[in-house]
């Protein structure tokens, strides 16, 4: 179903709408993509999942507000904790983050993990 992508050079797909934004990232195959919010995550999961059949995960924020006495809740840590996990460990899977969960601490114990970032130009 994303044959016709081959025909599309890496630097022209800015612009994008609607689902073809999904279409472009699942051919791309990056290990992390994030997006501007959590529903636009499950959204990128499904359609990625539709068009191209690859399963992402996502890694979820832990909704909370920063200064609050609330402890997240354990399954969300345990679910960030095993993708980063996978990370470290250098698996190739899809992850979808929303912006606020890359921003969001795990643990203190975590001491450093090292992710490339590449550009299309």
């Amino acid at each position: 179903m994303l044959e016709f992508l081959k025909k599309i050079p890496q630097d022209q797909t800015s612009g994008l709408i609607g689902s073809a934004k999904s279409c472009v990232l699942a051919k791309l195959n990056p290990d992390l993509i994030i997006s501007s919010s959590s529903e636009q995550a499950l959204r990128l999961r499904e359609e990625i999942k539709f068009l191209s059949g690859k399963e992402a995960i996502l890694f979820p924020s832990l909704d909370i507000v920063p200064g609050e006495e609330i402890k997240p809740s354990p399954e969300l840590v345990g679910e960030r904790l095993a993708i980063i996990s996978m990370w470290a460990r250098r698996e190739k899977n899809l992850a979808i983050a929303p912006l606020k969960a890359v921003m969001q601490k795990t643990s203190s114990k975590i001491d450093r993990l090292e992710l490339k970032v590449k550009k299309n130009s």
